[in-house]
């Protein structure tokens, strides 16, 4: 065992490569080896930076994801939508309060995507009246026109073909704990 200048424990080259010594983390290695607080490019704050700039307005946070050599993504929506400029706007926003001097990064700011998956009860407010792909937590898989979103789950009408001529509607509700993913149902046809 090895003590630094002042008296620290510094970890073996094992123990860097685990990323364990005494339920210390990577970063608190870092901290110890280069002997200055290392401030960490985490999700929880670059997701409380977007919440405090958002706050004010009708966007609102999905995701963000770190992935490796900080490749930060960012996923926002908004109540109408999100414009390319709102993108660019947060995005620079961000850039002020992260220090590539410290820890360099790659971002990317995007609006949530028709495609991809409900990731707060927030988006289901704006497909209102509209089709959704639902699966459940038991795997199953249910489309049907939303009715009702609040704070607790949905509730949609899910149609069911009886016969060629004839179709049941039935209505479902489920907690947002009973859901797995729910998409919006994208229609290209022409009417």
């Amino acid at each position: 065992v090895k003590l630094s200048d002042e008296g620290a424990r510094v970890p073996s080259f094992a123990e860097i490569n685990r990323g364990l010594t005494n339920n210390t983390g990577i970063s608190d290695i870092n901290s110890t080896l280069s002997g200055q607080n290392i401030d960490m490019i985490t999700e929880k704050k670059v997701s409380l930076l977007i919440q405090d700039y958002l706050k004010e307005s009708d966007k609102f946070l999905i995701e963000v994801l770190i992935k490796p050599l900080n490749h930060i993504m960012v996923f926002i929506d908004g109540d109408h939508g999100v414009a390319i400029s709102d993108c660019q706007k947060l995005s620079r926003y961000i850039e002020q309060h992260l220090d590539r001097e410290q820890e360099d990064f790659d971002l990317m700011v995007s609006s949530a995507g028709a495609d991809r998956p409900f990731r707060v009860p927030r988006q289901y407010q704006k497909y209102l009246q509209k089709r959704l792909e639902v699966v459940t937590i038991s795997g199953a898989g249910i489309e049907g026109t939303l009715l009702q979103a609040d704070s607790n789950g949905i509730k949609f009408e899910q149609e069911i073909k009886i016969s060629k001529k004839d179709i049941e509607k039935k209505i479902v509700e489920l907690t947002y704990s009973e859901i797995k993913s729910a998409k919006a149902v994208l229609n290209f046809k022409r009417s």
